[in-house]
Protein backbone atom coordinates (compact mmCIF):
# COMPACT_ATOMS: atom_id res chain seq x y z
CA UNK A 1 0.00 0.00 0.00
CA UNK A 2 1.39 3.40 -1.00
CA UNK A 3 1.77 6.23 1.48
CA UNK A 4 -0.86 8.98 1.37
CA UNK A 5 0.04 12.16 -0.43
CA UNK A 6 -0.31 15.53 1.26
CA UNK A 7 -3.25 16.27 -1.04
CA UNK A 8 -5.00 13.05 0.12
CA UNK A 9 -4.46 13.97 3.77
CA UNK A 10 -5.97 17.44 3.26
CA UNK A 11 -8.96 15.86 1.48
CA UNK A 12 -9.67 13.43 4.35
CA UNK A 13 -8.99 15.83 7.23
CA UNK A 14 -11.42 18.76 7.07
CA UNK A 15 -10.02 21.91 8.64
CA UNK A 16 -6.40 20.69 8.65
CA UNK A 17 -5.39 23.30 6.09
CA UNK A 18 -6.84 26.08 8.27
CA UNK A 19 -4.96 24.74 11.32
CA UNK A 20 -1.65 24.78 9.43
CA UNK A 21 -2.33 28.32 8.14
CA UNK A 22 -3.14 29.50 11.68
CA UNK A 23 0.26 28.26 12.87
CA UNK A 24 2.01 30.29 10.17
CA UNK A 25 -0.01 33.49 10.63
CA UNK A 26 0.44 36.18 13.25
CA UNK A 27 -3.26 37.01 12.99
CA UNK A 28 -5.67 35.80 10.31
CA UNK A 29 -4.50 37.12 6.96
CA UNK A 30 -1.05 38.28 8.20
CA UNK A 31 1.67 35.71 7.56
CA UNK A 32 4.46 35.15 10.07
CA UNK A 33 6.98 36.11 7.39
CA UNK A 34 10.51 37.19 8.14
CA UNK A 35 9.68 40.70 6.92
CA UNK A 36 6.59 41.06 9.12
CA UNK A 37 8.50 39.80 12.15
CA UNK A 38 11.38 42.16 11.34
CA UNK A 39 8.97 45.12 11.25
CA UNK A 40 7.49 44.20 14.64
CA UNK A 41 10.93 43.56 16.15
CA UNK A 42 12.19 46.97 14.96
CA UNK A 43 9.22 48.60 16.66
CA UNK A 44 9.87 46.75 19.93
CA UNK A 45 13.59 47.58 19.81
CA UNK A 46 12.79 51.24 19.23
CA UNK A 47 10.35 51.37 22.16
CA UNK A 48 12.44 49.15 24.43
CA UNK A 49 9.44 48.18 26.54
CA UNK A 50 5.90 47.32 25.58
CA UNK A 51 3.15 46.58 28.07
CA UNK A 52 -0.05 45.12 26.65
CA UNK A 53 -1.86 46.40 29.66
CA UNK A 54 -4.24 44.02 31.16
CA UNK A 55 -7.67 42.78 30.95
CA UNK A 56 -9.14 41.49 34.20
CA UNK A 57 -6.92 38.46 34.64
CA UNK A 58 -3.64 38.85 32.72
CA UNK A 59 -1.17 41.29 31.29
CA UNK A 60 1.87 40.72 29.08
CA UNK A 61 5.10 42.71 29.05
CA UNK A 62 7.76 42.69 26.36
CA UNK A 63 11.17 44.20 27.02
CA UNK A 64 14.29 44.50 24.89
CA UNK A 65 17.44 44.52 27.02
CA UNK A 66 20.49 46.17 25.49
CA UNK A 67 23.45 44.26 26.85
CA UNK A 68 27.05 45.04 25.92
CA UNK A 69 27.43 42.51 23.11
CA UNK A 70 23.89 41.38 22.41
CA UNK A 71 20.24 42.18 22.85
CA UNK A 72 17.72 39.97 24.57
CA UNK A 73 13.96 39.92 24.12
CA UNK A 74 12.15 39.24 27.40
CA UNK A 75 8.53 38.18 27.82
CA UNK A 76 6.56 38.20 31.09
CA UNK A 77 3.02 37.00 31.70
CA UNK A 78 1.50 38.77 34.68
CA UNK A 79 -1.45 37.42 36.63
CA UNK A 80 -4.47 39.04 38.22
CA UNK A 81 -3.70 42.22 40.19
CA UNK A 82 -3.57 41.97 43.97
CA UNK A 83 -3.51 44.62 46.69
CA UNK A 84 -0.14 45.36 48.29
CA UNK A 85 0.00 47.58 51.39
CA UNK A 86 3.02 49.72 52.16
CA UNK A 87 3.05 52.01 55.17
CA UNK A 88 0.33 54.60 54.54
CA UNK A 89 -0.81 53.56 51.08
CA UNK A 90 -1.89 50.56 49.06
CA UNK A 91 -1.72 49.73 45.39
CA UNK A 92 -2.42 46.93 42.96
CA UNK A 93 0.43 44.82 41.68
CA UNK A 94 0.35 41.97 39.21
CA UNK A 95 2.46 38.91 40.06
CA UNK A 96 4.73 37.58 37.32
CA UNK A 97 3.49 34.02 36.73
CA UNK A 98 6.14 33.18 34.12
CA UNK A 99 8.85 34.81 32.09
CA UNK A 100 11.41 33.82 29.51
CA UNK A 101 14.31 35.37 27.58
CA UNK A 102 14.66 34.90 23.82
CA UNK A 103 17.25 36.04 21.27
CA UNK A 104 16.45 39.45 19.84
CA UNK A 105 15.86 38.08 16.34
CA UNK A 106 12.84 37.46 14.15
CA UNK A 107 12.80 33.81 15.26
CA UNK A 108 13.16 34.85 18.90
CA UNK A 109 10.27 37.29 18.53
CA UNK A 110 8.04 34.57 17.07
CA UNK A 111 9.01 32.18 19.89
CA UNK A 112 8.30 34.92 22.46
CA UNK A 113 4.90 35.72 20.97
CA UNK A 114 3.93 32.04 20.99
CA UNK A 115 5.24 31.69 24.57
CA UNK A 116 3.11 34.63 25.72
CA UNK A 117 0.01 33.38 23.94
CA UNK A 118 0.32 29.79 25.21
CA UNK A 119 1.06 30.75 28.81
CA UNK A 120 -1.69 33.37 28.94
CA UNK A 121 -4.07 30.63 27.81
CA UNK A 122 -2.72 28.20 30.44
CA UNK A 123 -3.16 30.82 33.18
CA UNK A 124 -6.75 31.48 32.13
CA UNK A 125 -7.62 27.78 31.94
CA UNK A 126 -5.68 26.37 34.92
CA UNK A 127 -4.99 29.37 37.14
CA UNK A 128 -1.86 29.89 39.22
CA UNK A 129 -0.29 27.45 41.66
CA UNK A 130 -2.43 27.48 44.84
CA UNK A 131 0.59 27.14 47.16
CA UNK A 132 2.49 30.09 45.65
CA UNK A 133 -0.38 32.29 46.82
CA UNK A 134 1.12 32.88 50.23
CA UNK A 135 3.13 35.98 51.12
CA UNK A 136 5.38 36.31 54.11
CA UNK A 137 3.96 39.79 54.76
CA UNK A 138 1.18 41.87 53.19
CA UNK A 139 3.71 44.52 52.11
CA UNK A 140 5.58 41.98 49.97
CA UNK A 141 4.60 41.70 46.33
CA UNK A 142 2.56 38.64 45.42
CA UNK A 143 4.48 35.63 44.10
CA UNK A 144 2.74 33.14 41.88
CA UNK A 145 3.71 30.67 39.20
CA UNK A 146 1.91 28.63 36.61
CA UNK A 147 1.10 25.07 37.53
CA UNK A 148 3.42 22.46 36.05
CA UNK A 149 1.81 20.83 33.03
CA UNK A 150 -0.50 18.07 34.20
CA UNK A 151 0.13 18.77 37.91
CA UNK A 152 -1.89 20.59 40.59
CA UNK A 153 1.02 22.85 41.64
CA UNK A 154 4.11 24.52 40.17
CA UNK A 155 7.37 22.57 39.95
CA UNK A 156 8.84 24.05 43.16
CA UNK A 157 5.69 23.47 45.22
CA UNK A 158 5.45 19.90 43.87
CA UNK A 159 9.01 19.15 44.99
CA UNK A 160 8.32 20.69 48.42
CA UNK A 161 5.14 18.60 48.77
CA UNK A 162 6.94 15.40 47.74
CA UNK A 163 9.77 15.71 50.25
CA UNK A 164 7.70 17.18 53.10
Amino acid sequence: MAASSLHDIFATEPGLSAKIDAMTELIPGVPASKQNLKTLLKHLMKRGHFDLGGNDDTSIEFHVANLKKKKDFMVKVLGKAEVVRRRDFEFNERPCVCGEVFPCTEEGLLEGLLYAKQNRKRYREEGPCPDCDRRSHESHPPKKKLKAKGMPKCEECMIKAIVA
